[in-house]
């Protein structure tokens, strides 16, 4: 029953499952250092946090990497899943990309199987190829040849490779202001720099081997054979450019644009720190982690209940402590309040911080694994992927906390009474029941004996075994 409950509660989740369902359960390599430079091959999936990732080998598996900068100067013949301030491709990628940041960078030689899925404020493949489709969202494009489709919202777009497919452009003002670099990062910041490009669409020797369809605030005039199918112009006015997603009153900045891609770097972000916080936990507490993961598990209800009322709890906390504080102005009137504020002082900002890391991160990270086990154990009973299995999790709960009131409150609250119900549950001592006794010894009668009586027929039952 409980499980059945956990399911009802968590089904809106499993909007984005099927991210990592098909990975198979190998070893993985951990790697984690300010600068991370890798000299020798590798057969195996790599996970790296560091400053500075260098790869100058050939990793047989996929790569994920969190950091500031990323280069691949190697090969990587799996998928590569990134979130830093700046990915630089310098050689092959058998599968998809899929990056988050501020610059992605392909130089000569860089490539990707697949597709690439892109979010941050400049991409510039015009040295590289990509195999697939491309899907991306930021400031500005200038790109190179693309086997697939591509599908961009962007401030600027340069097309200077071959796109055998088709496109479709949702473009911001044409001719309008550029977006300032500064707005996505900060200026001392070791990051590449790009070259910035007039909002709007231009071919530099590029072409379009398939059908364009643009949104702008006006129509562009192209070169003659710089698209050989059909030309779709949707026509915006200035200022009514729809982003769907949050609301952005009070976003830093005029443009929707920065402040869109703000949003979304948010969200990566978010998704790295906590994904680190996991991991670190998976590597120093793994026996308390699985079994507050079991906990949720197996007493769903129960952790929602006793979360609850440690958030009760805790508020009438706060009324004691008001209270005790006013008592404590009495007493400072006559020179005696000095302890008492410092013990009121000690106990309010260890239980906000307690229950606020609790909240806020230990149940992010127990219902994501959760969550994620869950999915990947339907695709195949068999599985166990602990790393995947918070990553997958952890993706849904991050993009799915972030809807607009429905997530940041609804949402994130279940994950936290949850989350907080069985972390108290799992610390909590509990008693340790006596096994229930089947068949004629449960029939005997129950004598009670004290330690020193039982303890020679212990004995004695001992010696006779």
């Amino acid at each position: 029953m409980q499980r059945k409950i956990l399911v009802l509660l968590l089904v809106p989740l499993v909007a984005v499952v099927g991210l990592v369902a098909a990975q198979p359960a190998y070893a993985s390599e951990f790697i984690s250092d300010e600068v991370i430079t890798i000299d020798s091959d590798i057969v195996d999936d790599v996970y790296a946090f560091g400053d500075t990732v260098v790869v100058n080998a050939v990793i047989d598996g996929d790569l994920l990497a969190f950091g500031g900068t990323i280069i691949i100067n190697g090969e990587v013949t799996g998928d590569v899943i990134a979130a830093a301030q700046s990915l630089e491709v310098n050689g092959p990628i058998g599968d998809d990309l899929r990056y988050g940041g501020y610059g992605l960078v392909f130089g000569d030689g860089g490539s990707v199987g697949d597709d690439v899925n892109f979010g941050g404020y400049a991409l510039d493949s015009r040295d590289g190829r990509i195999n697939g489709d491309l899907f991306g969202g930021g400031a500005q494009f200038q790109l190179g040849d693309v086997a697939g489709s591509v599908f961009l919202g962007a401030g600027a777009v340069e097309v200077a490779g071959e796109i055998a497919g088709d496109a479709n452009f949702q473009l911001g003002e044409v001719g309008g202001q550029a977006v300032n670099p500064a707005q996505f990062a900060p200026p001392e910041a070791n990051l590449p720099v790009f070259e910035t490009l007039t909002p709007g669409l231009t071919f530099d020797e590029g072409s379009i081997a398939g059908n364009l369809d643009y949104a702008a605030t006006r129509q562009i005039e192209f070169p003659q054979g710089a698209v050989a199918g059909s030309v779709d112009f949707s026509q915006v006015e200035t200022g009514t450019e729809d982003f769907t997603g949050p609301d952005f009153e009070g976003a830093p900045g005029p443009n929707p644009v920065v402040a869109f891609f703000r949003w979304v770097g948010g969200l990566i972000g978010s998704f790295a720190i906590v994904l680190l916080f996991g991991v670190a936990m998976q590597q120093i507490t793994p026996n308390f982690l699985e079994n507050t993961v079991e906990t949720l598990r197996e007493r769903v209800a129960a952790s929602f209940g006793v979360g609850l009322a440690t958030y009760a709890v805790y508020i009438l906390l706060l009324i004691m402590l008001a209270i005790l504080f006013i008592f404590g102005i009495g007493l400072a009137i006559v020179g005696a309040g000095g302890r008492l504020f410092g013990a009121l002082s000690y106990l309010f900002t260890g239980s906000t911080w307690a229950l606020t890391f609790t909240g806020s991160w230990l149940a992010v990270v127990i219902v994501s694994v959760l969550l994620g086990r869950l999915i990947i154990r339907a695709v195949n009973n068999e599985a166990r992927m602990p790393f995947w299995s918070l990553v997958v999790g952890l993706v849904i709960v991050t993009f799915l906390t972030a809807i607009p009131f429905l997530g940041t409150f609804f949402l994130s609250g279940l994950v936290a009474l949850f989350g907080v119900g069985a972390v108290v549950l799992t610390l909590w001592p509990s008693k340790q029941q006596a096994p229930v006794e089947t068949g004629p010894a449960a029939d005997r009668p129950v004598v009670n004996e004290t330690p020193s009586e039982s303890e020679p027929r212990i004995n004695e039952a001992l010696g006779a075994g």
